[in-house]
């Protein structure tokens, strides 16, 4: 995390989930289990939902430890794995094998290929509106060599995505950091923490952040869509075991159309 004192000289307060960033940015392979719903909702839209974090309850509740209302409904989330072979996902996930393994394969940084830099995302309200678009900006921890801020549309307020793993704890630490007899909300730690009963899960996290600089007032959004780039992401779709012939058909008609309007990395077993 940095504090920009009144002289804009920046101090750097130290950041212990650095390296849970770095880790999920060298990996290749990243899984996601859904449902067939869901998985038509992606391959049809070409866009990846996430979803805010005020909207978090009953198991989900811990996820707002420590952050104001106000805050939380400005952070968005989708949740992968890098361990896509352990079978309590597919009952948890996929609709108890009724639904999908989505592998999806990248040379670079997960969160730098995976999305279309020639599309806006769309912000939905809780009827399912979509109620604003927003430019998106790419935070990288390996190639981090300095403060930026470069998204693909320049709006008021941008979407900041970020990719890291979960750290996992038997006690939550609120995500606060003290300097100067101050009390600063710590970035780093937002959204990062899960509770240690679901360890066996290996998750990494794609994190948005609404940003901005100036005061803007909105409605509350339920969940984002980003824009999804199949010409640069290979993304392999594994049907549960479970999966009707009705759901399957459906799914392969979808892929193939898809494949006929361009050189889409898609693939199914």
């Amino acid at each position: 995390m940095f504090v920009l004192e009144k002289d804009n000289h920046v101090i750097d307060c130290g950041n212990e989930t650095k390296h849970l960033r770095i880790k999920a940015e060298e990996r290749n392979v990243l899984y996601h289990y859904c449902s067939i719903d869901s998985l038509k909702s992606i391959l049809n839209e070409k866009r990846l939902l996430l979803k805010c974090l005020n909207d978090y309850s009953e198991k989900g509740e811990y996820e707002k430890f420590g952050i104001s209302n106000d805050y939380s409904k400005s952070i968005f989330i989708s949740c992968f794995s890098s361990n896509g072979f352990f079978y309590k996902f597919w009952r948890y996930f996929a609709d108890d094998s009724k639904g999908v393994k989505l592998e999806f394969g990248v040379k670079d940084a997960f969160h730098k290929e995976v999305f279309d830099f020639t599309k806006m995302a769309e912000a939905f309200i809780e009827n399912g509106e979509v109620k604003y678009e927003f430019g998106f900006s790419i935070s990288e921890q390996i190639n981090n060599s300095r403060l930026s801020c470069d998204p693909n549309f320049f709006t008021k307020p941008i979407v900041d995505i970020i990719l890291t793993d979960a750290i996992y704890r038997k006690n939550l630490k609120k995500p606060i950091l003290k300097y100067r007899n101050f009390e600063y909300l710590n970035l780093s730690e937002i959204s990062r923490q899960v509770v240690d009963n679901y360890k066996w899960q290996d998750e990494s996290r794609i994190i948005g952040i609404l940003r901005t600089t100036e005061t803007k007032v909105l409605e509350d959004i339920s969940y984002i869509k980003m824009p999804l780039d199949f010409r640069n992401t290979k993304m392999y779709i594994k049907f549960g075991k479970r999966v009707s012939k009705v759901d399957r058909d459906e799914i392969i008609n979808i892929i193939n159309h898809l494949k006929k309007e361009g050189n889409y990395l898609i693939n199914y077993s």
